[in-house]
């Protein structure tokens, strides 16, 4: 593999656990919001039939609530794998309808052999009912960010991008029969033959 194609699977990788953090974040500030909203003058009102919409479109991905711990590997040049520990922080946000998600990597310092904060990353993704469809934003702490439609199922989130060179990236996370969260990275330069890059497997710990 060249240094460039080295280089995208770390900026990759870098921009999923950025977009993990987004997600999280939304999800956070929309729990303590309970069922309703306040008018400007405090009173308690009904939420509006858009927000009861897009708080449904959430629920299919609600699966992601909650905090996470565990491992995965990265593919940084040929035959070569480097492992990493990963948690990830979802709460819903937005009054129920968006999920904020932040992510943190960490791996084996090189001299005591103690875990070191390599990145973290931000991700927000949120239901528009206007185009009835889902948006996310991803900020990896590079200075840059990305934005998407990814594809939502129940238990299910598809999201990528495209990198230079006219490589296309692609993550799946799905919800295990043993309620883990389980995550692939794909690569692809023709749309057909995706190559496996990166895995992640994480217990829910709350």
């Amino acid at each position: 593999m060249s240094n460039h194609t080295t280089r995208g699977l770390k900026f990759t990788y870098h921009m999923r656990c950025a977009t993990s953090l987004v997600v999280l974040i939304m999800v956070a500030f929309v729990a303590p919001l309970n069922a309703q909203l306040k008018d400007i003058n405090g009173s308690l009102v009904s939420p509006s039939p858009e927000v009861k919409q897009a708080r449904a479109a959430v629920d299919d991905i609600a699966f992601l609530v909650g905090e996470w711990k565990g491992a995965g590997w990265v593919v940084e040049g040929p035959g070569k794998r480097s492992a990493f520990q990963q948690t990830e922080i979802v709460q819903k946000w937005a009054n129920g309808t968006a999920l904020l998600i932040q992510g943190e990597g960490s791996v084996p310092d090189s001299a005591t052999g103690q875990l070191k904060v390599v990145f973290q990353a931000a991700g927000l993704l949120a239901y528009d009912t206007r185009s009835s469809s889902f948006s996310m934003l991803n900020a990896s702490g590079t200075g840059q960010i990305l934005s998407h439609k990814p594809e939502v199922s129940a238990n299910r989130l598809v999201w990528g991008f495209e990198v230079p060179g006219g490589m296309q990236i692609r993550y799946v996370i799905t919800l295990t029969s043993e309620g883990r969260w389980h995550e692939i990275g794909e690569m692809t330069r023709d749309g057909e033959r995706w190559n496996q890059f990166f895995f992640m497997e994480l217990e829910r710990t709350k």
